[in-house]
Formats: C-alpha cells, sequence, structure tokens
C-alpha cells in the first residue's frame, strides 16, 4: 500500500551526497526546492558532519545559490549540544576532541573545553586530529570520564574519495580502552530528531527523509517510521537485487530524478505533473 505523504510537513534532507558534493551543487537541487517551496512544504539541511558549524554550511549553501534560513540548517554538533545537556554533562568538565570550529561552538553553547578534570568526552569529526588530542582523550576515558559522540560515521565523502570520520576515531578509542560512546547525537539517533521538531514545531510523523546512506540516513527514517528516499549511484538492477536491513520508500540516483517520479507528485500534491526545468 502507498504511505499517505500528505501529512509531510518538513523534508530533512543530507547534505554531502544529496544535496551537494564538495563545492558542486548535485543535478536537480535547485528544481527540487522550488518544487517543495511552491507546494508549501518546508525542507531542513542535516548534516553530522561536526567539522565546521551552521554558519559555515549557511554561508556554503549561499555561495551555491540555494536559499536557506539559520533553523533550516541542523548539524550533528547543534543536536550534540541538546545530548549533553540532557546527560546533565557539567560545562566545565568536558573534554572535546574536534576541530577548533566544533570546540568554539560548544563554547558559545556554555561548555568549556578542559583537558585536566574533564568527567565527559565529546568526540566529533577532526579535521585537525594530533597525537596528543588522542592520547589525552583516551587517559580522561580510562581515568572514568563518560565518551559520548557528534555521530557514528566512518567515513565522510568527499570528491577525492572517502576520508575517515568520527566513527573511525570511536573505533581507534574502543580499541584502546575498551570503551563504547554512551550516547551519540547525529544521524541515525533521536537528537538531530528532536532538533528538527524544536526548530519547526512539528511531530516526527509530519516528516520524512532523503539522503544517501542506509545505514544513516534511512535508518534514521526506519527507526522513526518516517518516509524516505534513498540516494544511490547504483544500477537500479543492482539495487533492487541487493537485501538490505533497512529500507526505503523509494530508491533514485539523484533529486532530478525523483521530481520526476510519481512519489514526489503525491508529496507536492502535483497530480498532473510539470515539465522540470534542466538542473
Amino acid at each position: 500500500m502507498a504511505r499517505d505523504l500528505r501529512r509531510i510537513k518538513l523534508v530533512l534532507l543530507d547534505l554531502d551526497g544529496t544535496v551537494y558534493l564538495g563545492h558542486r551543487l548535485l543535478p536537480g537541487a535547485r528544481e527540487f526546492f522550488r518544487r517543495l517551496a511552491h507546494a508549501g512544504i518546508a525542507h531542513a539541511l542535516l548534516t553530522n558532519n561536526s567539522s565546521i558549524g551552521p554558519d559555515d554550511y549557511l554561508r556554503k549553501l549561499r555561495t551555491l545559490g540555494l536559499k536557506a534560513d539559520r533553523r533550516a540548517v541542523i548539524t550533528s554538533a547543534e543536536a550534540a549540544v541538546l545530548m549533553l545537556r540532557h546527560h546533565a554533562v557539567r560545562p566545565d568538565r568536558l573534554f572535546v576532541l574536534g576541530t577548533g570550529k566544533l570546540v568554539r561552538y560548544v563554547q558559545r553553547c556554555g561548555f568549556g573545553n578542559s583537558s585536566e578534570r574533564a568527567d565527559a568526552v565529546l568526540v566529533g569529526f577532526d579535521k585537525e586530529l594530533t597525537y596528543e588530542k588522542l592520547t589525552r582523550a583516551c587517559h580522561l576515558i580510562r581515568r572514568g570520564a563518560t565518551l559520548y559522540a557528534t555521530h557514528p560515521d566512518v567515513n565522510c565523502p568527499m570528491p577525492e574519495g572517502a576520508i575517515p570520520d568520527a566513527g573511525s576515531l570511536l573505533a581507534l578509542i574502543r580499541a584502546s580502552t575498551g570503551v563504547r560512546p554512551r550516547d551519540v547525537a547525529g544521524k541515525p539517533h533521536r537528537w538531530i530528531v528532536k532538533v528538527a521538531q524544536s526548530h519547526f514545531g512539528l511531530k516526527a510523523g509530519q516528516m520524512m527523509v532523503i539522503g544517501d546512506r542506509l545505514d544513516t540516513d534511512v535508518r534514521l527514517a526506519n527507526r522513526f517510521g518516517l518516509a524516505s528516499v534513498l540516494i544511490s549511484k547504483a544500477e537500479k538492477g543492482s539495487r533492487k537485487a541487493r537485501p538490505r536491513r533497512y529500507q526505503p520508500d523509494l530508491t533514485v540516483s539523484n533529486l532530478a530524478e525523483l521530481i520526476r517520479t510519481p512519489f514526489f507528485r503525491r508529496l507536492t500534491g502535483d497530480k498532473k505533473g510539470r515539465q522540470s526545468s534542466p538542473p
């Protein structure tokens, strides 16, 4: 039975690999957002990348020619702050293993960056990683500090190929200390959905998810019972033949293909469909 899409008021989209890759806007993105706006459906742009802040993403989107306001850009860093507050982490007892921008973001939200007496460690996507920072985090964890993470991604997609992400650092820390994170903020976990709910004042059932990862984007949708679209570069035949643990409602190659589907016409209420402008 086809899913009823009339309840959808907000579309949650992954950024890297869905809307853009590196500094290149992917096919269909502009037309997709134009169609959503025409239908009166809001969108939020989600990213597990915690190496830069929401304002950096906002500037990048505007550079690419996409209109976006601050509430529509949600990163795992913002979700992590909500998570840390929920667990009553003391603001003066947190050590952040992450980039300078992540550290400054959590500081603006009221948390310090204590390397000596921290009883909590937050691991993010750290492209400025040093052995000294990694050693400090492991020492703190062995002394009893609770481990948290901004997101679980093992790799981050880049135009030149995937690079190690926060999940790889978590694997290294576990190999050294034997400790897993107590909680994780980003997709597919609840905190990033709670941020979207607070920004837009909606229930989870009024949202749907579009992204290029089964283990984060589609898993997030499955966990909350949301409609989902997987952006996949695999051949359609191989996509259908491969068994999956997490199941999207639809699989397409990009947003340009999505806006030509009956699924998208049901979402936007465009029963007849319209000629798509060039992506």
